[in-house]
C-alpha cells in the first residue's frame, strides 16, 4: 500500500485530502506544518508527500529542501500544491528534482492522477536503475 503525507496548517483541506487519499487506497498521515512533517516523514516513511507553501513554523519550501537533504526521504515524490499562484515562479527557480506544482484550488481527480503517474515514474525509474546493476554485477 503506497503512503502519502498530508501537510497542510489547513484543518480542512488536510481531511478532505485524506478522505481522497484513503478512498484511493493510500495510507495516510498528515501534519500542520514542516517541522511537524520532518519528523513524521522519517516514521511514517511516505511515497508521497503534498504539502502546502505558506505554513508557520516551517514553510513548505524549507521542508522539501530538508527532506531532500535526507538520504532516508529523498526518493519521496512531492506535490506543491499552494494557493499562492505567484509560487510557480519560485518552484521554477527551485527546479526541486520529483517535485510537481499545483495551484489551489485544484480538481480532486487532477492531484490523484499526478499522485499516481508521479509514482509510476518512480517505480519506472528504480526498475530501470535495478536492471543496469544487475548488468554492471554480471559484466
Amino acid at each position: 500500500m503506497n503512503k502519502v503525507l498530508i501537510v497542510d496548517d489547513e484543518k480542512d483541506v488536510r481531511e478532505l485530502l485524506r478522505c481522497l487519499f484513503e478512498a484511493g487506497g493510500y495510507e495516510v498521515g498528515e501534519a500542520e506544518n514542516g517541522l511537524e512533517a520532518l519528523k513524521k516523514a522519517l516514521v511514517f516513511r511516505p511515497d508521497i508527500v503534498v504539502t502546502d507553501i505558506c505554513m508557520p513554523v516551517m514553510d513548505g519550501w524549507e521542508f522539501v529542501e530538508i527532506l531532500r537533504e535526507n538520504e532516508f526521504a529523498c526518493h519521496v515524490s512531492v506535490i506543491v500544491a499552494t494557493g499562492k499562484s505567484a509560487e510557480r515562479e519560485v518552484f521554477q527557480a527551485k527546479n526541486p528534482e520529483n517535485c510537481r506544482f499545483m495551484t489551489k484550488p485544484f480538481e480532486l481527480d487532477e492531484i490523484m492522477t499526478m499522485s499516481r503517474r508521479m509514482l509510476a515514474e518512480r517505480n519506472a525509474v528504480g526498475i530501470i536503475e535495478g536492471y543496469f546493476r544487475e548488468i554492471n554485477l554480471v559484466d
